[in-house]
């Protein structure tokens, strides 16, 4: 769906992907994410923690993808409900892992670092974005 959305914009900057029609997608990635966000709140709610992993996991690479493909991400209405639908999950998150002592762990507890904002999500992102540059797959921004 965001491949939909940036490939007809002349560059990755999402004022320039919001002025398309297909900027819509952006819009229902972020309502998949915040139906993600619903559904690990049940899960977490009716203790399948397992089911709430695999859901976080997916939210995060929907975060990770929409940073890595829409420049300017940040500045625009798309990157405020984004932040707000992460901060809302985190904070889910942090309830469930805080019910256990510290020395016990939670299987949610890795997932709560967001691995793509350490070293290693940082590369994966730049390859990434190498990997589109290469392909011709998504335009360069400013050609």
């Amino acid at each position: 769906m965001i491949l939909l959305a940036t490939k007809a914009a002349p560059s990755n900057n999402a004022a320039d992907i919001a002025a398309t029609r297909y900027a819509v997608a952006v819009s229902m990635v972020l309502d998949r994410l915040d139906d993600n966000r619903l559904a690990l709140g049940i899960a977490l709610k009716n203790e399948r923690v397992l089911v709430a992993k695999a859901l976080l996991t997916e939210m995060y690479d929907i975060e990770r993808a929409l940073q890595a493909r829409i420049d300017l991400l940040g500045q625009s209405d798309w990157g405020g409900r984004l932040r707000h639908l992460m901060d809302a999950t985190a904070a889910l998150v942090d309830a469930e892992v805080s019910r256990f002592p510290d020395e016990v762990g939670h299987i949610l507890g890795s997932c709560r670092s967001r691995g793509h904002q350490s070293l290693i999500g940082r590369l994966i992102n730049l390859v990434w974005g190498a990997r589109d540059a290469v392909s011709g797959e998504l335009p360069l921004a400013g050609s």
